[in-house]
């Protein structure tokens, strides 16, 4: 049995429901570069240099999860940064695969299962695979189970993995070769495929085997599709045919960061015009609240990807979601259950409330010629920037926190009667209320 999988990792993305965008490959060769190379141009893309990722995998949000010995990293595919996201605290043998499942969770696997919450680190141990289960390989997640391969009395099986409780894992179906090292689904209901990589050694060419999960059987594709060794190769040398590649739609990517707005503000995103459509698809966008259920949590649709804030479904403070969508056109919408249907990567909307001032006065009784002590209240996001007028002008102050003070006094001589402080511009964090 052969752990090559250490040295390179292939992760395979399809068209169904768009965990990310449709028909990249994401490549991490033996010199840790990272690469995404699109399957529809044959065009590869340098993302970042880092570790030699044991396993990879794409989450809905787009980003990519990478173990490297017992760590778990974040990656930006577009920006290429990585964050550390977790640590496996302890272990029995080694870790080799992960994969990101429909729930948000990212489930790492060797002789035991470990779930990790990538939103706040938080991990735990599922408990262990049953005994005498050796060179447990790649976790790949397909319509509601989890698969690797393993070694079980002297031969090499493709295993179901019960991520909850590891010790019901039972043994699916015995592999074709002792050297599948890494394997992904096609994410397409009508297309009940896996992929899976064999790796003979580290510089033979390698096969790609197509297994039908319907139909449990092993059919090789792809002769010759050849490793990455430290670059030596080009990426875009791994084309291969998509068996279940007549789904052409592709909704293209958006670009954008994390982005606040004011609740009086309509958040836009950027569609990047690479989208490929079929002669009955059209394009729009949908603003939605879970990245684990994308369909069933869509708050609006637009045909641009311009959203306002809608008091009556969304709340302020809340992180929302902003993606292209693509697929059958079904009375001027995106048909959801088109099994071509594909969703591009997702960017981060956060609506904030406008901020508001008010004034107290412990003594509002100032005599003429002196000061009196007026204490401001915000509400929103400090630091405040805070314009006002006093008879003594116009001035300008910035408060660090939600509570601050200000002087303000009258002229020497000035007849009695009261008088007014009025704020005129107020800036937070966020927004601006004029």
């Amino acid at each position: 049995m052969n752990l090559r999988r250490v040295y390179l990792l292939l992760l395979f993305t399809g068209c169904f429901y768009g965990r990310t965008h449709a028909q990249v490959i994401y490549i991490n060769d033996l010199s840790g570069n990272l690469f995404g190379l699109n399957m529809a141009t044959c065009n590869a893309t340098f993302i970042a240099n880092g570790p030699v990722y044991n396993d990879m995998a794409v989450g809905a949000n787009g980003l990519i999860y990478g173990l490297f010995s017992f760590d778990i990293w974040e990656i930006n595919p577009v920006s290429g940064v990585s964050t550390l996201v977790g640590t496996i605290p302890s272990f029995n043998f080694a870790v080799t695969g992960l994969e990101y499942g429909p729930n948000g969770m990212v489930y790492i696997i060797g002789a035991e299962v470990w779930e990790l919450n990538p939103s706040n680190g938080n991990i735990v141990n599922n408990g262990s695979l049953p005994p005498n289960w050796y060179c447990v390989g790649d976790l790949v997640y397909y319509q509601g189970q989890y698969y690797a391969t393993v070694y079980v009395g002297a031969a090499d099986h493709l295993a179901i993995i019960d991520v909850d409780n590891p010790a019901n894992s039972t043994l699916l179906t015995t592999l074709p070769t002792s050297f599948l090292v890494g394997g992904a689904a096609v994410h397409n209901e009508t297309c009940p495929k896996m992929y899976w990589f064999d790796s003979p050694s580290l510089f033979d060419p390698s096969e790609v085997w197509e297994f039908d999960i319907n139909t449990q059987t092993w059919t090789p594709v792809c002769p010759g599709f050849g490793l990455i060794v430290g670059g030596a190769d080009s990426p875009n040398d791994y084309e291969f045919a998509i068996p279940c590649g007549s789904c052409a739609t592709d909704a293209g990517t958006i670009t954008g960061a994390i982005t606040n707005f004011c609740v009086s503000v309509t958040a836009t995103a950027t569609h990047d015009d690479n989208e490929s459509l079929d002669a009955d698809d059209i394009l729009q966008f949908i603003l939605f609240s879970d990245l684990a259920d994308t369909l069933g949590s869509i708050l609006a649709t637009s045909n641009t990807p311009s959203f306002a804030f809608n008091p009556a479904t969304m709340q302020t403070g809340v992180t929302y979601y902003v993606a292209a969508i693509a697929g059958n056109n079904l009375n001027g919408n995106v048909d959801l259950s088109d099994p071509c249907l594909d969703i591009s990567n997702a960017i981060q909307v956060t609506w904030r409330s406008l901020p508001t001032v008010t004034f107290s006065a412990a003594n509002p009784d100032v005599c003429a010629g002196t000061c009196t002590t007026v204490t401001a209240n915000f509400t929103g996001t400090a630091p405040f920037t805070l314009t006002f007028t006093t008879p003594a002008g116009t001035t300008t102050q910035t408060f660090s926190g939600n509570t601050g003070t200000f002087q303000v006094c009258t002229a020497a001589g000035a007849p009695p009667g009261s008088f007014s402080v009025q704020a005129t511009v107020l800036t937070d964090a966020w927004c601006v209320c004029q």
